[in-house]
């Protein structure tokens, strides 16, 4: 089936890739709130940058793993493929959400590792504000079946 205007090959409509979007704008004023809020000395701002950059580059290519499986259980679905096997996709489909908490509890262990006794106090307020450092939860787009 060809994919119409707008839309990749798996019937999803296309990313923007050359400007921002508005996730990361969300992310980037999160990181400043933190930045601000913890007093963070430039030693510190860099390597968070740096353990930032890291975990977005793992969540991008985890968020297309997850885009292509979530289209290959909708089609799965779509097709009466049988129980067992939309079982087997969805099940996949888990094991790529756990890989994305993994990667973003690994960088906010990182964080906590460069902060001080004080600011980690601190921290835990600011991180509860914040929905996620590492990556945006899948679009609106990124869900067929309507669910969260």
């Amino acid at each position: 089936m060809a994919a119409a205007a707008g839309q990749d090959s798996t019937g999803f409509p296309r990313r923007d890739t050359g400007r921002r979007q508005p996730s990361e704008q969300r992310d980037a004023r999160a990181v400043d709130h933190l930045k601000t809020s913890l007093n963070l000395d430039s030693e510190q701002s860099d390597k968070i940058d740096a353990i930032l950059g890291d975990a977005r580059r793992a969540a991008a290519s985890l968020n297309e793993e997850l885009r292509l499986q979530r289209a290959r259980l909708f089609t799965a679905v779509r097709e009466g493929k049988s129980e067992a096997e939309v079982q087997s996709l969805t099940e996949a489909q888990g094991r790529i959400y756990a890989r994305i908490a993994a990667n973003e509890a690994w960088a906010a262990s990182r964080i906590f590792g460069l902060l001080t006794a004080d600011q980690r106090k601190q921290a835990e307020g600011v991180f509860a504000q914040m929905d996620s450092l590492a990556s945006p939860r899948p679009s609106p787009a990124m869900r067929p079946f309507g669910g969260r």
